[in-house]
């Protein structure tokens, strides 16, 4: 209450009382005495300040009545929080959410002055935190706090330097909510695993390369084919190459070079085929067939 105030009524968690005085000088006095008192400054909403002490938030209202002309009434309710999360005195904008242990604010000044805030303020209830700086990622940073009970605080801060403030987060998470998040991330870790896994382990399919009958010093396997021919010979065995991959689906994506060397690519959905290919004129052609995402297959003509 306020000195000269009425009692109305109270209930549990809820009073009220009644003034005369005007409604801006019950507000100030009635902020003064709370302050006075301890309470932290903890945001406000419409005709409502809050403020905290401890775990409890304090919920002061200051109205006039339109049924009661020169009346003021003053409303005060607590709430018990879930988490005591403190508020640089300075802070604007607060925003505490109960629901999810989470408290917003803007403060005067830079992450290290919030830092230096938060170091003093937490220490007392035994928070202590688990680097010696704030973890930096451009203009947005954290710090994280733990405490004997291994309970987690999360202090994010966005560096709001054309303000000369900083846009704060602090959330709170018990031992039981970090190890049940610690255990949805290695879930979700095995899965991913057993996903690429499997993926690594699923049969590729199957592209069946058709040599030319000429070819010769072949060496094959399911990721790669070599071959020679005589020279000159490349030109036309890409070509009918090039028509059987596109006859099976395959689209060009690039070719470098001229008919001396170069490399030819095909792309079908998420898997590649490179051919490499060198036919200066005066030595054997040589070809080279790559694959990824699939398993090659030689392929040959018939001999005449």
């Amino acid at each position: 209450m306020r000195p000269g105030a009425k009692f109305q009524y109270a209930f549990p968690g809820v009073s009220s009382f009644v003034t005369g005085a005007g409604v801006e000088e019950t507000a100030a006095a009635v902020r003064k005495l709370l302050l006075d008192h301890g309470w932290q400054p903890y945001g406000c909403a419409g005709d409502s300040t809050q403020l905290k002490q401890n775990a409890v938030q304090h919920n002061a209202r200051v109205l006039a009545p339109p049924a009661q002309p020169g009346t003021t009434v003053i409303n005060y309710s607590a709430t018990l929080l879930s988490a005591d999360l403190p508020a640089p005195p300075d802070a604007e904008s607060v925003q505490y959410a109960d629901s999810i242990k989470q408290l917003n604010v803007e403060a005067l000044g830079t992450p290290d002055d919030v830092v230096a805030f938060y170091r003093t303020a937490l220490a007392a209830a035994g928070w202590k935190p688990t680097t010696e700086n704030r973890i930096t990622n451009r203009n947005v940073s954290f710090m994280i706090f733990r405490n004997d009970t291994k309970d987690m605080l999360t202090v994010t801060m966005r560096d709001l330097a054309e303000k000369k403030m900083t846009r704060v987060t602090l959330k709170h998470q018990s031992a039981a909510e970090v190890e049940a998040l610690d255990r949805q991330i290695e879930l979700a870790a095995e899965e991913r695993k057993k996903k690429e896994e499997a993926e690594r382990n699923k049969p590729k399919p199957m592209v069946v390369v058709t040599l030319p009958s000429d070819a010769r010093e072949v060496q094959a396997t399911t990721q790669e084919i070599e071959f020679k021919l005589a020279t000159g010979k490349a030109k036309a065995a890409l070509a009918a190459i090039t028509e059987e991959l596109e006859a099976a689906g395959w689209k060009g994506e690039e070719r470098i070079g001229e008919d001396a060397g170069g490399r030819l690519s095909f792309k079908k959905g998420g898997s590649s085929i490179s051919i490499l290919f060198v036919d200066p004129g005066f030595i054997p052609a040589e070809i080279t067939i790559s694959g990824s995402g699939v398993d090659l297959k030689r392929g040959a003509l018939e001999k005449p």
